[in-house]
């Protein structure tokens, strides 16, 4: 009997985790609706992801605005660049899809400009994940992320696969529910891919 009100037992340590992860999305949420700073508020939970939920060192509320303040330029960034780029692709599928006659040249333009569409989000995924992780200037972030999806296409399969079911559990008959959870939810899971291939390909064995 005492086991089971046990605090540390495996039942108060998984809704304790759960309790966080409803937290830390409250905070993204609310750093979010500015929108320009989805950059920053997706880094800051990243960084807390690691530090609270998977390393147990710091307090969640602590921790996200000082990943957030830490990461607001790079965040912002990486952000604008991927809305940048983002907004050109789809330009591009409206103007393949309008204007080309040609069915099977636009079938493989439509197909390619797709692809490159998922690359994109899959590799905004990988930037906040190691922005968050390491710091390193512009530059070596959008490299090395690259290098990591690139590297590593399987993974790269999981990270979107992670997304995309997020998306779709927000947009079922659950969603308004799942709104408390998702994204932190998903970025839970996909930061524990991201640890591993940074061990694997950088030689990484501390957390931060």
């Amino acid at each position: 009997m005492d086991k089971l009100w046990d605090m540390n037992n495996k039942f108060f340590r998984f809704m304790a985790k759960l309790a966080d992860v409803v937290q830390l999305n409250l905070l993204w949420l609310l750093t979010s609706l500015p929108i320009i700073t989805i950059g920053a508020s997706t880094t800051a939970v990243y960084y807390t992801v690691l530090k609270v939920i998977h390393n147990d060192t710091g307090r969640l509320g602590k921790e996200f605005w000082r990943g957030f303040r830490e990461n607001f330029k790079m965040g912002t960034a990486l952000w604008g660049l991927a809305v940048l780029i983002i907004g050109l692709l789809v330009l591009d599928l409206v103007i393949v899809h309008s204007f080309l006659q040609n069915s099977f040249l636009k079938l493989i333009m439509l197909t390619a400009l797709l692809v490159m569409l998922i690359a994109v989000l899959v590799w905004i995924q990988y930037g906040f994940s190691y922005s968050a992780r390491f710091q390193d200037p512009l530059k070596t972030v959008i490299r090395n992320s690259l290098y990591l999806m690139l590297g590593d296409l399987k993974n790269g399969l999981l990270i979107f696969a992670i997304l995309i079911g997020s998306v779709i559990l927000l947009l079922g008959s659950y969603g308004l529910l799942l709104a408390f959870l998702f994204p932190t939810a998903g970025i839970v899971v996909s930061s524990q891919v991201f640890e591993k291939l940074y061990k694997t390909h950088l030689n990484i064995n501390e957390t931060q």
